[in-house]
């Protein structure tokens, strides 16, 4: 550190790069301070022993390659890193979509580059010249004269850009809600975005053009991208804003707890390779948001019970099922005890858990049900005792 580099300048020049978010960027934070990176943690240690962070404690997560201003503020750094990278591997989508001209002669003079190599190895190794002509000059001669067939269509772009938008609306919430803290599905599904937006990319080589594999690939990553990407990023920011709000009231209401549940679950949902246990989950979700529903109707008593009961029993089970089902789903070559523990846990969740929650909405429905005639019954004591009705006119046999 030299006289004209004071640390108090340093933490003024950080602290305005990193503006109202609880992280930054470390290549951003080392420019800024006038540092090496390897230097960042130790001049932060500086300033810690200064006090001049308060009750916070920097630090450098290597792996998001960012400076986090306290522990605290982990999960927010972890979204915000990867929406950060999400928005730049769109940008580079956008660009695999836009075919410009010179893209074109580049790909033309390669195709033809190629179709004259493979031409010579055919007529020297036995294969024939001619057989390779019959073959294979079809499909050279289309990608020389018309390359954009092998390339994205509208659609791609489309959901490219649509998902652009949703990474903005993302960044922006967060900007604006730097102490929210979002749960490890929510970071993981922005993660598993980015890997399919970058799988998509990988499959347009540059200089050449895709083989028809690629673009099958790309085509079904897009479908992904339109079908289940871009819905649960609405439902992404539905979810942050309602923890949001229920942190600023101080409260979480049992409805607000069991639609997060249920969003949850359907987010595990789609990381699953068994269509039948997809629907299972699918399917608990949706009676996990009808008990929601319910709960708004119910007596407070009963309703209070319900949501304990779950979130003591039967909602730390299933997220414990399911984190370990996962984890054997994902092995390719599972052994006879790992299929044969999947396939129990497919049962439990096809069969005993829906039958469970069918029981849990009856007994709510039926709270609901007698706590209708109990306030029924109430208005009408009251409307006898201020005299707007006679009491032996409501009484059979009396009438008329």
């Amino acid at each position: 550190m030299s006289l004209f580099n004071p640390l108090k300048n340093q933490y003024a020049r950080l602290m305005e790069l990193s503006g109202s978010l609880p992280c930054c960027d470390l290549d951003s934070a080392a420019a800024v301070m006038r540092i090496k990176k390897s230097k960042v943690q130790k001049n932060l240690g500086k300033l810690i022993d200064r006090g001049m962070f308060g009750e916070n404690h920097p630090y450098i997560d290597q792996e998001m390659s960012m400076i986090v201003m306290d522990k605290r503020y982990h999960p927010f750094a972890c979204i915000y890193s990867s929406a950060c990278r999400l928005k730049l591997s769109l940008k580079r989508a956008a660009n695999v979509c836009i075919f410009t001209p010179q893209e074109r002669s580049r790909v033309r003079s390669r195709t033809a580059h190629t179709f004259l190599a493979d031409m010579v190895d055919a007529a020297f190794s036995g294969y024939g010249a001619g057989r390779m002509l019959r073959d294979r000059g079809a499909n050279y001669l289309h990608d020389f004269l018309d390359p954009d067939r092998a390339m994205p269509n509208a659609e791609a772009s489309d959901v490219i850009s649509l998902l652009g938008d949703e990474c903005d609306s993302l960044l922006s919430f967060l900007r604006m809600n730097p102490e929210i803290k979002p749960n490890p599905l929510q970071i993981h599904f922005v993660n598993n975005t980015e890997r399919r937006v970058l799988s998509f990319i990988k499959s347009y080589p540059d200089g050449s053009l895709p083989s028809a594999q690629q673009q099958q690939t790309a085509q079904g990553i897009i479908e992904q991208l339109r079908d289940d990407s871009l819905p649960r990023f609405k439902a992404l920011l539905n979810e942050l804003a309602r923890t949001d709000e229920a942190s600023q009231t101080g409260e979480v209401t049992p409805t607000a707890e069991l639609q997060e549940q249920a969003s949850r679950l359907m987010a595990l949902s789609c990381q699953m390779n068994a269509g039948s246990m997809r629907t299972s989950v699918s399917r608990i979700a949706g009676q996990l948001n009808e008990i929601a529903i319910q709960l708004e109707y119910a007596p407070a008593r009963a309703g209070a019970a319900c949501v304990r009961s779950l979130r003591t029993v039967y909602l730390p089970m299933m997220q414990e099922l399911l984190t370990k089902y996962l984890r054997y789903d994902r092995i390719p070559d599972a052994g006879n005890d790992v299929k044969e523990a999947m396939k129990s846990t497919e049962n439990i969740f096809k069969n005993d858990l829906p039958k469970a929650l069918k029981q849990v909405l009856k007994e709510l429905q039926g709270d609901s049900a007698i706590d209708l005639v109990s306030q029924a019954e109430a208005l009408k004591k009251k409307m006898e005792l201020d005299g707007l009705l006679d009491p032996l006119e409501q009484k059979p046999g009396n009438a008329g």
